[in-house]
């Protein structure tokens, strides 16, 4: 495909309205180092140093941070994130690209945000650590983000779903009520 017919495809993409529903998480890498040859004097096992933390949008948020960097302007999120310090984090990494993040709820207590953390031995990905892979929505939580979905629906273009967690938040009933309200 040339230039030419690639221009109208990319302005259009612009005025998309986009709804991302489903399983959001944040991927956090950091360098660990393991021989430090220090033992930790409450425990008396090894002490391992970490360092240069960061953290990347994952799961549904990469979806949503890829619209972004093709150029669509409008997204939506809908989904879960727990009242913790991952929550905290995705909700910034998601309003640092101007994503709307109003929909995206908070479950008090019950709710661990999903959080894949990566320590990184060189260039090699060690044990990964995560958080909240394991959430199981009820069905208040599915009723509560497909109704917030439904009152929003007529602002919105498209709606895409992504499932990654054992319980995902959209199963085969999410997929029914959604197919309805589509």
């Amino acid at each position: 495909m040339n230039t030419e017919k690639l221009l109208p495809i990319f302005s259009a993409i612009y005025n998309v309205r986009v709804g991302v529903i489903g399983d959001f998480a944040v991927d956090v890498y950091y360098n660990l180092n393991k021989n430090t040859g220090e033992l930790s004097v409450e425990t008396g096992k090894p002490v391992h140093y970490g360092s240069s933390i960061t953290t990347h949008l994952g799961s549904a948020s990469n979806v949503v941070n890829n619209l972004h960097a093709i150029g669509v302007r409008d997204v939506f999120v809908f989904g879960f994130i727990g009242d913790d310090i991952f929550g905290r984090e995705l909700t910034y990494l998601l309003q640092q690209i101007d994503v709307h993040t109003d929909f995206l709820k908070t479950v008090m207590g019950t709710w661990d945000t999903c959080a894949y953390i990566k320590p990184m031995i060189g260039t090699e990905e060690d044990n990964r650590l995560d958080f909240g892979s394991t959430n199981m929505p009820t069905r208040e939580n599915q009723d509560d983000v497909l109704n917030t979905l439904a009152a929003k629906i007529k602002d919105i273009d498209v709606v895409i779903i992504n499932q990654q967690f054992i319980n995902p938040l959209i199963n085969e009933r999410g997929i029914e009520i959604l197919n309805k309200l589509i």
